[in-house]
């Protein structure tokens, strides 16, 4: 069925995985994510099952955010991290849900309350697994 057909402006927001797990479909991200922008919605991509398996072009298709893992694709294996991509020219309105210690403006500082980090540090939400880091940097 063509996603394309179901985008209209009374969709806000798009959640669509690049390639489909069950049927193997690889989803155009450039052309879903303008007709998003089209209609006036935003586009939210799930890289599971390309990263690491694809060329996956965000900037070049103007996605919105992104979300993948790195266990898969990446052989990072379990326990490995996962990821998040906000678009350069959304990042600084974005209010984290889940503030980190690491996400701070100053972590080491200890100052009381919270400010969000710079960029897409404001997403740092835990300590990083260095041991499942070290294994993705081959990747």
């Amino acid at each position: 069925e063509d996603l394309h057909n179901h985008i209209t402006e009374e969709v806000a927001v798009t959640l669509i995985t690049q390639v489909d797990y069950r049927t193997g479909r690889l989803h155009d991200m450039h052309s879903l994510t303008e007709k998003a922008h089209q209609n006036g919605a935003l586009c939210i991509w799930d890289l599971a099952h390309s990263a690491g398996a694809i060329e996956v072009e965000l900037a070049k298709a103007k996605a919105d955010f992104a979300v993948g893992c790195t266990y898969k694709y990446l052989n990072g294996g379990p326990g490995s991290p996962g990821f998040i991509y906000v678009a350069p020219h959304l990042i600084d309105n974005i209010e984290p849900t889940l503030s980190g210690w690491l996400g701070h403006a100053a972590p080491f500082a200890f100052a009381q309350g919270y400010e969000p980090g710079n960029g897409i540090d404001r997403m740092r939400v835990g300590t990083p697994p260095v041991l499942a880091l070290a294994s993705l940097e081959a990747a």
